[in-house]
């Protein structure tokens, strides 16, 4: 019963600590929300048609396949694990002559077109394909930017959620097992109850073991959108993917 009593004076002095500090709170609450509406901005401007690194990335070969119609061409994205190619067009030339445009954006290479041509390509010929794939490198920037942003707010709120849940529910349920176990103790002689209370002992055990595990897959380091998974395997097939 002291044992008890004891958890139940913590639980208050928990709840006062919270009410405390619950001003706070709200203030990060509200924070989150702007930071979240942010995001959710720019992920709509990413997505329209005129930004999308994919659509601009077709755009841009359909535009250097009218001038190179014997060629083969590819746009790739520069990301985290290498090249992505996000667009393809053209048939491979018997002899190619392969040529390279890098995309660029402040001395960072963000991605690059390369082409298979059946002929050499002139140098003021790739001077100015890399001026009209200015847009293309814009939006490839934008992308990463983008990713970068998603990935930290990601990491952050699994953080958060890993360490409230190491703080906070976990204690409660190891103070709720402890609390089970002194029943179980003070009531021994009455078997039905003590049966009852081991079960509930056990379900208590059961579910701390898997908010550790909740909590370990939280701290890892594993954190990727559905569209870049599939964004990295379409980049390794022969024809272009479709994504919605």
């Amino acid at each position: 019963v002291a044992q008890i009593r004891r958890l139940l004076r913590d639980a208050e002095l928990r709840a006062d600590s919270l009410e405390a500090t619950s001003v706070e709170s709200r203030r990060r609450l509200e924070d989150l929300e702007h930071a979240n509406r942010l995001l959710s901005q720019l992920a709509e401007l990413a997505a329209a048609s005129e930004t999308s690194p994919i659509d601009l990335g077709r755009t841009a070969l359909d535009g250097l396949q009218a001038r190179y119609p014997d060629a083969s061409m590819t746009a790739a994205i520069i990301g985290e694990k290498g090249p992505i190619v996000v667009a393809r067009t053209g048939a491979l030339p018997a002899e190619p002559h392969e040529e390279r445009i890098d995309l660029t954006v402040s001395d960072r290479v963000v991605g690059y077109v390369r082409i298979s041509a059946s002929r050499p390509i002139p140098e003021e010929e790739l001077k100015r394909a890399a001026i009209a794939l200015e847009p293309l490198a814009l939006a490839f920037s934008n992308a990463l930017l983008l990713q970068e942003l998603t990935t930290n707010a990601v990491k952050e709120e699994r953080t958060r959620l890993a360490r409230e849940l190491h703080d906070e529910i976990g204690p409660g349920l190891s103070a709720l097992g402890l609390s089970l176990d002194v029943a179980m103790f003070q009531g021994s002689e009455r078997r039905e109850l003590t049966d009852h209370l081991q079960q509930l002992r056990e379900q208590v055990g059961s579910i701390i073991d898997e908010v550790r595990v909740t909590v370990s897959d939280l701290r890892s380091s594993r954190s990727q959108s559905l569209r870049s998974h599939l964004t990295e395997i379409s980049s390794d097939a022969n024809t272009a993917v479709d994504l919605e």
